[in-house]
């Protein structure tokens, strides 16, 4: 799930969010990891807008 910041305003909810869902079955276990990860991934994540930075997501 990417969160961008189109037009967001001052109580950070964005206009626009972007959302890929990917069928359970898709994914096998070994795939799975417990690993923290924070979006956006610099390097590998851009934001829609260059003129906005992205908002921070973190999941545990």
């Amino acid at each position: 799930m990417f969160q961008r910041t189109l037009g967001a305003n001052d109580v950070m909810i964005p206009d626009v969010i972007e959302v890929t869902l990917v069928r359970r079955s898709a994914i096998r276990q070994e795939d799975l990891s417990d690993e923290t990860v924070t979006y956006p991934v610099p390097g590998l994540d851009y934001p829609n807008d260059p003129t906005h930075k992205d908002l921070p997501l973190a999941f545990a």
